[in-house]
């Protein structure tokens, strides 16, 4: 499995962590009506692309298991506080979203919001999103642009 330089980046991993906790309430002042549309119904089931530091927990319904692909692992401690602080049952995978360590056609709704700008190859990435997509799974993308929920 491929991992990021955030594992061994002493100084970037948690300059970054700490960018996307101060940004959290920001980005749920621009984004939160949206989300609230495009997570609601969710399965009790959900795989997220760059969970970041938690900040779609607050859309999700308590008791979600969230399997969260998240390399950098200085996002790690406030992922499991807010999964504590919304009802979450958290399962963190420190991978890359290019190599998404899941078997294929085994999820139902996959979650990436503000990730692909920042992954080292998109469309790897989006390969390997439609790969354990199930054929009626759905993907939930946000991007600076627009938000869509699109089946494969």
């Amino acid at each position: 499995m491929k991992h990021s330089d955030f594992e061994t980046n002493n100084i970037r991993g948690p300059i970054n962590a700490w960018v996307f906790k101060i940004l959290d309430g920001y980005m749920n002042y621009l984004f939160g009506k949206s989300k609230k549309k495009l997570f609601k119904n969710h399965p009790e089931t959900i795989v997220e692309i760059g969970s970041g530091t938690g900040a779609n927990m607050r859309y999700l319904k308590k008791g979600t298991r969230l399997i969260a692909i998240e390399p950098n692992i200085y996002m790690h401690n406030n992922l499991k506080k807010n999964a504590a602080k919304y009802g979450i049952n958290l399962e963190i995978k420190t991978m890359v979203g290019e190599s998404i360590g899941l078997p294929d056609n085994s999820c139902d709704f996959v979650v990436s919001t503000l990730v692909l700008c920042t992954v080292n190859n998109p469309v790897t990435c989006i390969k390997q999103i439609k790969r354990i997509l199930k054929p009626s799974g759905f993907l939930c993308l946000l991007s600076m642009l627009k938000l869509k929920k699109k089946a494969f």
